[in-house]
């Protein structure tokens, strides 16, 4: 495993294997942070996240958010704060706040608003891939991160989309971005690709959490981490 892992509420609490994994590398030099499931149409109860929460004791959490709508993000994420802020800090979660936006101007206009509604309380500010999705700009994440940010929040890139694959070796070179979790190097070792063919526009398997590789696909997985990794130190 990588330093740096985001674990999935909804599966950590459907399969044992999962939970078993997760529960061995938190807290033992593991990073964890606990996504609240709504990018990858895994959505929990703002209740089950919490007792996630409570039994895995991760790093952060990721305040449920609403794909695509920043008004709708700030208020859901306000509820959220309200009711859970005091049981997430007695068990010393970070809560962290995923930054919707249709463009770059939006999403910049979000983490203002979370910084002047939650400075001290928000963690971390995720950016999610769907900016690029959305807008077509594979570059989009790269431009939030290079205007002027509130620098009372830790940034972190949330996943990795197949339209700019290599957009973690442009990463590396932001001083304001602290991390970023992608399941690329698993993408391409499924269909035997290199991840340094950067010019293939993988996509996410079909059921990907229920997948199973084979000792070549696992090879390949080995060496796309391996290269991803690479690039971050280049």
């Amino acid at each position: 495993m990588t330093r740096m892992q985001l674990v999935l509420p909804r599966l950590y609490m459907d399969y044992k294997l999962y939970a078993e994994m997760y529960q061995a590398h938190a807290g033992n030099g593991c990073f964890i942070i606990l996504d609240n499931g709504a990018a990858e149409n895994e959505q929990v109860t703002d209740y089950e996240l919490s007792t996630v929460a409570q039994e895995l004791m991760p790093d952060e959490v990721a305040i449920p958010d609403v794909l695509g709508d920043a008004k709708a993000t700030i208020n859901r994420a306000q509820n959220f704060i309200e009711e859970y802020l005091e049981k997430y800090t007695m068990i010393g979660v970070a809560p962290g706040f995923v930054a919707q936006g249709c463009d770059v101007l939006e999403t910049l206009d979000t983490i203002w608003e979370a910084y002047d509604r939650w400075n001290g309380i928000v963690k971390t500010i995720y950016i999610p891939r769907r900016l690029i999705n959305d807008t077509g700009n594979k570059t989009a994440r790269i431009e939030v991160m290079q205007n002027n940010l509130p620098d009372c929040f830790e940034y972190h890139f949330f996943g990795a989309t197949g339209l700019f694959p290599d957009e973690l070796r442009v990463a590396a070179t932001l001083p304001n971005l602290r991390s970023m979790d992608t399941s690329l190097p698993y993408n391409y070792a499924w269909f035997n690709q290199p991840i340094d063919f950067t010019d293939m526009n993988i996509s996410r398997p079909n059921d990907y959490f229920h997948l199973l590789f084979n000792s070549e696909q696992r090879e390949y997985s080995i060496q796309n981490i391996q290269t991803m990794l690479r690039w971050i130190n280049e």
